[in-house]
């Protein structure tokens, strides 16, 4: 387009130039029109002067307007390409437009959506919160409970232990000694009757001594048995199993 405009004025430039260099041409061509009118007027020949006169200032004139008009004809065209140009700009425009709109209509629908989906998956999660709240505070209950019931068990067991082990001296050697006691009363195969255990066999006078006395003499001595000979030790330990002794004490054999 500025190309166009540029040869346009190159044109005009050219067309300027031509009728300056006629128009410097004018004082010649007046002078032989003077000169001219004198010959016509000396030959009498008025007649063709005037109309040499006449086609030289039709020829000036033609020359302008044809200038003129071929630099309107340019601007035309330059006219009409820029016209086009921008019709065919503003339709690009237009189609873009209606595509950048439709984006945008179809991008905000898709926010829209999200957002509902997020504000519903917030509600769930608050939903979901309390829910686990209240399971925590359930399960802190219950284990609260859970903790008061095994403390009262364990009171309750304590309780116990202490009731049998006044009521039973036996007990503080294993649950299974008063059975395993009474199978050995009851076997007629001993040589001779095992004793034990050996901690119940003593007798302590100041209580307050116990615990020195078991340190010193250990678990597997007071909680063991002895045995006259290695056939009254089979039969012991076959007793023993029978007892369901969970922890076999220990069996000392005299010879």
């Amino acid at each position: 387009m500025y190309n166009d405009l540029a040869a346009v004025n190159e044109n005009i430039a050219v067309t300027e130039r031509t009728v300056n260099n006629r128009r410097s041409h004018l004082p010649r061509l007046v002078s032989e029109v003077d000169e001219l009118k004198s010959r016509l007027l000396r030959h009498n020949s008025l007649k063709d002067f005037r109309k040499r006169i006449e086609n030289l200032v039709n020829e000036h004139a033609w020359v302008k307007v044809i200038a003129q008009e071929r630099a309107i004809k340019e601007y035309d065209q330059i006219l009409t390409k820029i016209t086009t140009i921008i019709t065919n700009a503003n339709g690009e425009i237009s189609s873009k437009k209606v595509l950048f709109e439709t984006f945008i209509s179809s991008q905000n629908a898709k926010i829209a959506e999200k957002r509902d989906l997020v504000q519903s998956l917030q509600q769930k999660i608050n939903i979901n919160k309390e829910k686990l709240n209240a399971v925590e505070q359930n399960a802190q209950r219950l284990n609260d409970d859970a903790l008061k019931v095994k403390t009262k068990r364990m009171e309750i067991r304590e309780l116990l232990d202490l009731q049998a082990s006044k009521s039973n001296r036996l007990a503080r050697f294993g649950q299974h000694t008063p059975a395993l006691l009474r199978m050995i009363n009851e076997e007629k195969n001993f040589l001779k009757k095992p004793r034990g255990p050996l901690g119940a066999e003593i007798s302590i006078v100041d209580e307050s001594w116990t615990v020195a006395i078991e340190n010193c003499l250990g678990f597997q001595i007071l909680n063991g048995y002895i045995c006259d000979s290695f056939h009254d030790a089979k039969i012991l330990e076959r007793l023993m199993k029978v007892a369901g002794c969970k922890f076999r004490p220990s069996i000392i054999t005299s010879k």
